[in-house]
């Protein structure tokens, strides 16, 4: 039921039309006749109708002045302006404020209901639309999640959008920034969906103030479209992923992070993180891996029908994946079986194949090396194409992996040598010579130093100044407490230093020095 007031500083006019109209009948409700439009606004406070019928020429407040009040608390009420002949200027005038409706006086019951009849469908008509946009609306946003991960898998992993529809997706989806970064996640078993929504949603539950924008999953891991951030704010983000989702799933996370890009370069960002997490081979714990901190392959020229094939054997090669290399070789073969692609074709690419793996390797390739291309020209079977062409292509991975592990550990000398030789620095630390010294990721670098050493670099450092600091008391009696603490890097803080020092040696210095000059 409609609410109607009626608005009219003439009683006769305002009773009569009161009294002529059976507003029940009609599905209305006339909840007053107001004599002024301050009487009539006190009403519209209090009831909110949703048809006005108002005389448009009023003292102290004429019916103009009126509407545009009520208009300024309820948008949505519909007038009807009464007038008389005589009032023409106030009709055109009526007719700018978007007033449909008006009836002349005197008028009747019919010209009365014809015009609220009206009225009514308008506002039915109305309440239909906002309902439809409502439900248009809720269904949009209930899906649009789902409309999100679709569309940064497809840009991801078929870049099939122009810059047309980038700039769609990116209003529709309230993105103005224009500098993103892509991480991936894996993990470091293979799990059903449910560890991988999980890992989503921990990742969107600590980005939401750092503006995650895009997030799903993608085959056996996850990927994020973050904002461009400092690396330092970005790894510190990444670590609280990771260790949360350990605590709850015991599972280690391997995750790349790629350079700044736009909406256009998602693509080109997916396969440079794809191809920095082929080198989690070397690591039995979790890490988080740039471009800076591997050597990604660089591409050279391929046949267009199997230049992503090609590539995916290439980088494993480089990488020292030995494994990833059979499977996708395998793979490969199993393509020229099943089209019995004719023999001299599958050797032209065999050879082809031939030629991008032995560039892999640390060296550059040997006459003789390529000499061995034409064998494949005397081989007159698939299986010992295979044969001939996995046995070169495990040969070049595993020297990658055994110059990898080499390089590795030249890398921790050079970090043990550092301890040794600034062991009375009391500056020395993990992130000093990651980032002073040798230029490296400190988490990575930390993570590394575990592995080949067994201890925390901070352990270490503390073990090898005791053992300084025993060397100096035996060897050098006429040194000073304060002196031997300055000279294994806690600088003259001597308190500091013997507190370390018993509970190394279960001796103060002084006890310890005092039973080695007595025997």
């Amino acid at each position: 039921m409609y609410k109607v007031l009626l608005v009219d500083d003439e009683k006769l006019s305002r009773d009569s039309i009161a009294a002529l109209i059976n507003w029940k009948e009609h599905g209305l409700h006339l909840i007053g006749a107001a004599k002024n439009g301050f009487e009539a606004l006190d009403w519209v406070d209090k009831e909110m109708p949703d048809i006005v019928i108002t005389d448009i020429k009023m003292p102290v407040m004429n019916g103009l002045e009126l509407i545009g009040k009520i208009k300024e608390k309820r948008s949505d009420t519909v007038f009807v302006v009464l007038s008389g002949y005589d009032e023409y200027d106030y009709m055109s005038e009526a007719m700018r404020y978007g007033i449909k409706h008006y009836l002349l006086k005197p008028c009747n019951e019919l010209q009365i209901m014809d015009v609220l009849n009206e009225i009514k469908i308008e506002i039915a008509n109305v309440s239909k639309e906002r309902e439809f946009f409502t439900k248009l609306n809720n269904n949009f946003y209930r899906v649009l999640p789902h409309v999100k991960e679709q569309f940064l898998r497809d840009i991801a992993l078929t870049g099939t959008y122009n810059q047309q529809d980038f700039e769609e997706f990116m209003a529709m989806f309230h993105i103005h920034a224009q500098s993103f970064q892509l991480v991936l996640v894996q993990l470091g078993e293979s799990r059903g969906y449910l560890e991988k929504f999980a890992l989503k949603n921990i990742a969107e539950d600590l980005f939401t103030t750092e503006k995650l924008y895009l997030s799903t999953v993608v085959e056996d891991s996850v990927l994020l479209l973050i904002q461009n951030m400092a690396f330092e704010k970005l790894t510190t983000i990444l670590n609280e992923v990771r260790d949360i989702y350990k605590s709850y799933y015991r599972l280690e996370l391997f995750m790349g992070v790629s350079g700044a890009g736009g909406f256009k370069d998602i693509r080109s960002m997916y396969k440079e993180v794809h191809d920095v997490l082929r080198y989690r081979f070397y690591f039995t714990e979790g890490c988080m891996l740039t471009r800076d901190d591997v050597q990604v392959t660089t591409k050279v020229g391929w046949q267009v029908d199997f230049n992503a094939s090609f590539e995916a054997i290439a980088s494993s090669v480089k990488a020292g994946d030995v494994k990833d290399v059979t499977q996708r070789l395998q793979s490969l073969f199993d393509i020229f079986e099943k089209h019995r692609m004719e023999i001299n074709e599958v050797k032209s690419h065999c050879m082809e194949l031939y030629m991008i793996v032995i560039r892999q390797g640390q060296m550059a390739p040997s006459a003789d090396k390529m000499f061995q291309v034409v064998r494949f020209q005397e081989l007159d079977t698939l299986h010992a194409s295979f044969e001939f062409l996995h046995s070169v292509s495990e040969e070049v991975a595993i020297s990658n992996y055994q110059e990898s592990s080499t390089n590795q550990n030249q890398m921790i000398s050079s970090v043990l040598r550092i301890i040794d030789e600034h062991l009375s620095n009391p500056e020395l630390s993990l992130t000093w010579i990651g980032k002073e010294l040798l230029y490296m990721n400190v988490d990575y670098l930390g993570r590394l130093f575990s592995k080949e050493t067994g201890v925390k670099f901070s352990q270490y450092v503390l073990e090898r100044r005791m053992e300084q600091a025993i060397r100096l008391i035996e060897q050098a009696g006429d040194l000073k407490i304060y002196e031997i603490s300055k000279l294994t890097g806690f600088r003259e803080d001597t308190q500091y230093f013997s507190k370390v020092f018993k509970k190394y040696t279960g001796y103060t210095p002084s006890e310890f020095k005092r039973n080695f000059d007595e025997g």
